[in-house]
């Protein structure tokens, strides 16, 4: 995918820089890393009901008609992974763009691909046995640069701590540049490169 070539460009001065350098090119592909997690699952079920011919030239397509407008889908994706805001509502046929589920976990995009019935379920399925830890790790990290303060930065440090055993952190810079002991690259590279494998598999 360009843009993920685009984010390892990025890398070189993210690395390279000050301290004030690293802060602004880690957020900045931090954040549009989660961008295109959000756009590139919304395209999947989207391009998935209306009929799009995968990377391995086989055709995706759902069992259920392809919706008049992306509209009528956002609101049938709503309905699935967030029933009571759906409700809440009024239960409409379409939604508009801003009120729209944010996909940024696999399993909810699989739940509604599910739904509708998509001959391509066992494709994204053998993306999600990957197994990466890209989605949850990204959202925790993505949430402390939208808000930059004192408890954002420390739910990004327990998470990692508890559920990943990284160490301690004293910066953001410090943990995207951190590199695991047998690992080549470091997390940054890690998730791109996860981000990359991923929806190669779930494209096919």
């Amino acid at each position: 995918m360009r843009r993920i070539s685009f984010f390892r460009s990025c890398q070189n001065y993210f690395v390279a820089g000050n301290d004030r350098a690293a802060a602004t090119w880690g957020a900045h592909v931090i954040i549009e890393l989660d961008n295109l997690i959000i756009s590139t699952f919304r395209e999947f079920l989207v391009s998935s009901n209306f009929g799009v011919k995968g990377l391995s030239g086989r055709w995706a397509r759902t069992q259920v008609p392809p919706f008049p407008t992306d509209a009528h889908l956002g609101a049938q994706a709503l309905s699935i992974v967030n029933s009571v805001k759906y409700q809440r509502m009024g239960s409409p046929q379409t939604i508009d763009r801003r009120d729209e589920h944010k996909f940024r976990n696999p399993r909810e995009v699989r739940n509604v691909l599910a739904s509708l019935g998509g001959n391509n379920l066992a494709e994204f399925d053998a993306a999600l046995a990957l197994n990466t830890t890209l989605f949850s790790d990204i959202a925790v990290v993505r949430n402390f640069y939208a808000h930059r303060n004192r408890d954002t930065w420390r739910k990004v440090s327990n998470h990692f701590a508890s559920q990943r055993g990284f160490p301690q952190f004293r910066k953001a810079a410090d943990l995207l540049t951190y590199q695991r002991a047998g690992v080549a690259g470091t997390l940054l590279d890690e998730w791109l490169a996860d981000a990359e494998l991923f929806f190669d598999f779930a494209l096919q």
